[in-house]
């Protein structure tokens, strides 16, 4: 089984579309590749607040050889997983498709999840709003609110150094969502709608 499956790998002309240590967005799941496993999210619910993210956790083994190579196992997974966009694809998958083409591989699969607000939303790329009264900018890790009206003061906003990067994507989805609407609103408009959200902030003048 190993060797057919090391053969058929090797016959391919281009590599899997997610290497190791690769993260791949397509449709409404993210999946990363790790060693010997995935992790795969589904993000519909990503950014949301009171919301859960479901995710599975999925490692191949070999069902005749536990000392085997599972690179292999782990190239027919990756290459199973191209093309299909929905969290329950994923799942029809490994418990259908996969295990009928596959039946000498062992899939061992595990369900979770995790907080809405503590997982990117997709389609993830830093996001920058510039109006007459306000700039605000989003990055994975951060985020800064500018009052461009109050130039004697420039008050200035920032996450909470303890907890408020955990709001981030919350922030970012409604920014994202929202981005017409914020571009015409003021400083304490877009501070406004974060407290509305319970998003921690740190405000101050940066011409101090």
């Amino acid at each position: 089984m190993a060797l057919r499956l090391i053969e058929k790998v090797a016959s391919r002309s281009v590599h899997a579309f997610v290497s190791m240590g690769d993260t791949k967005e397509q449709g409404s799941i993210r999946i990363h590749r790790y060693r010997d496993s995935f992790m795969i999210w589904d993000l519909i619910n990503a950014g949301k607040r009171g919301k859960k993210v479901s995710t599975l956790y999925v490692e191949p083994k070999s069902a005749t050889s536990y000392s085997a190579d599972n690179g292999p196992l782990m190239e027919e997974l990756a290459w199973a997983f191209e093309g299909v966009k929905t969290f329950q694809g994923i799942q029809e998958l490994l418990a259908k498709d996969f295990m009928a083409l596959y039946p000498e591989i062992a899939l061992t699969v595990s369900n979770g999840t995790e907080r809405g607000i503590d997982v990117m939303p997709g389609g993830f790329s830093p996001i920058r709003i510039l109006g007459p009264l306000v700039e605000v900018e989003v990055g994975y890790k951060t985020f800064i609110i500018r009052d461009l009206k109050d130039k004697n003061n420039l008050p200035t906003c920032i996450p909470t150094s303890k907890g408020g990067i955990k709001d981030i994507p919350v922030f970012y989805r409604w920014v994202k969502d929202n981005e017409a609407k914020v571009k015409g609103m003021s400083f304490y408009e877009v501070l406004k709608a974060m407290e509305a959200l319970g998003l921690k902030y740190h405000q101050y003048c940066a011409m101090d």
